[in-house]
């Protein structure tokens, strides 16, 4: 039912490390590997009743992760053609990669026209409750290069808002390189 989350002073070593949700009573990540890549290649989810922007389809209350209704399910995902010049990656950190929830994963997809960032999308995933848009990165990248020392300012920015809890300070560095290596492989 919610109210409390006993990650709080207990075993947190896996919760979010950008603040809690539903009314911060809880601090439990998202865990999917599909939803990043999804949400930085703008898909649009079909359902039995609607089409839902990726960017609209998840949303945490108590008991629930997305805004489906209970009789509502998942019958399509549209991916939309990339624009010219479009690179986009996908990298998972976990203890067992093939079988295991991610730690910290990342997904980008980077427009790069005449050496200059046109467009970007970075989402970081397994951080938050919801997959988490490293919005102010992605503000930051538009009409620079994507050079060594833009791409670390930009791994700087992506945590600069975390809000670690005791046991998982160390998802901010993962959570950091995920951002810079991602990056690095769209150049």
């Amino acid at each position: 039912g919610g109210g409390r989350c006993y990650a709080i002073e207990g075993d947190n070593r896996f919760h979010s490390i950008f603040g809690g949700s539903v009314n911060e009573g809880c601090y439990a990540v998202h865990p999917s590997d599909a939803a990043p890549a999804l949400v930085v290649l703008g898909s649009e989810v079909k359902t039995t009743k609607r089409t839902i922007h990726i960017d609209d389809l998840f949303s945490v209350r108590v008991q629930k992760t997305t805004v489906l209704d209970s009789d509502e399910i998942v019958t399509e995902i549209h991916l939309p053609p990339p624009q010219a010049g479009t690179k986009s990656a996908f990298l998972k950190f976990a203890l067992r990669t093939s079988i295991d929830f991610s730690i910290v994963n990342c997904a980008a997809a980077v427009n790069i026209i005449e050496d200059k960032v046109t467009a970007v999308r970075i989402c970081l995933n397994a951080v938050y409750a919801t997959p988490y848009r490293a919005a102010r990165t992605e503000e930051f990248l538009e009409g620079k290069p994507l050079d060594d020392a833009t791409i670390e300012a930009a791994s700087d920015i992506a945590v600069s808002a975390a809000q670690p809890m005791s046991r998982n300070r160390y998802m901010v560095q993962i959570a950091r390189t995920m951002v810079k290596r991602t990056l690095s492989a769209c150049r």
